[in-house]
């Protein structure tokens, strides 16, 4: 289920653009956002594609991903 995936990560990218960021990103260093990909038989087409698109975007965000299945 890609779906809630993207809601996910579009709720974390909305929250870190916060001005008033949670103490977690408070250190100083960039926030890593894992993205888990792994599927149990059907594995949509649009997966590899997601992930292309999270990486170009990534400095727009000021965050890092982190891939794995």
């Amino acid at each position: 289920m890609i779906l809630p995936l993207f809601s996910l990560l579009s709720l974390g990218i909305m929250a870190m653009a916060d001005p008033h960021p949670v103490s977690v990103m408070s250190s100083g260093g960039t926030p890593r956002v894992l993205v888990f990909t792994r599927t149990l038989g059907y594995r949509h087409d649009s997966i590899p594609t997601a992930i292309e698109v999270l990486r170009a975007q990534a400095g727009t965000y000021g965050v890092s991903f982190d891939f794995t299945e």
